[in-house]
């Protein structure tokens, strides 16, 4: 995901949804779970294609911050 600049950025996307809109669907292991591929996988994807596309930064900037966000919102939530 990290070698594609149009993927790297929609794939963020489609995380921040699934967690926006997970609460109430989800079981609890599966939230925790979704949370835990933030860190295993789209933290460091996003590490890597700012490396590889630094003309989007900013764009991986924000949406890494709205990441982050929604990871606390739901780490606080199951009181990880």
């Amino acid at each position: 995901m990290a070698s594609c600049p149009i993927t790297s950025i929609a794939k963020i996307v489609d995380r921040i949804h699934n967690l926006s809109t997970m609460h109430g669907v989800f079981k609890k292991e599966k939230e925790a779970q979704y949370v835990q591929d933030v860190y295993d996988w789209f933290y460091p994807m996003i590490k890597q294609a700012r490396r590889n596309f630094p003309e989007q930064e900013p764009v991986y900037e924000l949406l890494g911050s709205i990441l982050a966000l929604e990871v606390q919102l739901i780490e606080n939530k199951l009181n990880l």
